[in-house]
Formats: C-alpha cells, structure tokens, sequence
C-alpha cells in the first residue's frame, strides 16, 4: 500500500512514497483491485476510479493513499496538473 511521501516534479510535488505500487499504477499495470486508475478525463475534466478490495481481515486498518497526474505532452514534465493526496481507510 502506498505510504505518504514527496516526489519532485519541477517546483510541484507528487505526496505519494515509492512503494510496490507506486510505479505499476502509474504504467497502467496496477493489481485489478484498481479500476480505471489509467484514463482520459471527459470534457468537463472528470474521470472515476475505484479501489475494489477483497474483504479480508488484514486489510483492516490500513491506509491507501492516493492521487491523480493529468498528462498533457503541451505541458511540463508533461504533466499539466497534479492532485492533492486522498487517504482511504479501511474499516471493514
């Protein structure tokens, strides 16, 4: 699970920490627990995505975080915007 952290991109920052899913989430090899984590945003700058977890016990407890790049090959780094980190915690 990913754990808080900061990636430098330019002045800007991604708060995410290098962890075992960080890079594959980020190349659209996600586990399939992670639905939609790799699209386009619809005309109004929308998209969804889901974390689909099995019920088991030792997840209880644990923190997911998350977060989004919008890429635009027009932009810096080729990243036009970067979202704040969301933490998910899971209860049951």
């Amino acid at each position: 699970m990913a754990t808080p952290g900061v990636i430098p991109i330019d002045s800007r920052h991604v708060r995410l920490g290098f962890d075992a899913l960080l890079l594959p989430s980020m190349i659209g090899e996600a586990p399939s627990v992670f639905s939609n984590y790799v699209g386009t945003i619809d005309a109004n700058g929308r998209a969804r995505a889901a974390i689909n977890l099995p019920q088991l016990p030792p997840l209880i407890g644990l923190d997911l975080h998350t977060m989004f790049l919008v890429l635009d090959f027009a932009a810096p780094n080729w990243i036009l915007r970067i979202s704040n980190t969301v933490v998910v915690h899971i209860d049951r």
